[in-house]
């Protein structure tokens, strides 16, 4: 898997979007024709678009501690859904996963 790390410097006047759907936006722009098939969240406690339909109390992403959590859906990602890039915006800790 490619791994794309987007740095985005903040100052006094401007502040970066941390919304998911404005990143993932850019994203896709960036990386045409690629399109997000899911995202993990580590500024909001692991956060993610879990691959399985299920309750969000007995994920085994989320029941697992954040890194292998992250780890964990990673491989789920490759495997299952064929991603061959990872995107990272640095600014708000935020991994989008691309086919």
């Amino acid at each position: 898997m490619w791994v794309v790390t987007i740095t985005i410097d903040e100052n006094e006047v401007f502040r970066a979007s941390q919304i998911l759907s404005d990143l993932r936006n850019t994203a896709e722009t960036l990386f045409n024709p690629l399109l997000t098939m899911g995202f993990w969240d580590k500024q909001d406690e692991g956060k993610h678009l879990c691959p399985a339909p299920m309750n969000p109390e007995t994920c085994s992403f989320h029941l697992s501690c954040i890194r292998e959590g992250l780890s964990a859906y990673r491989q789920v990602m490759i495997a299952e859904y064929n991603t061959s890039l990872e995107v990272i915006f640095t600014h708000c800790t935020l991994h989008l996963f691309m086919r």
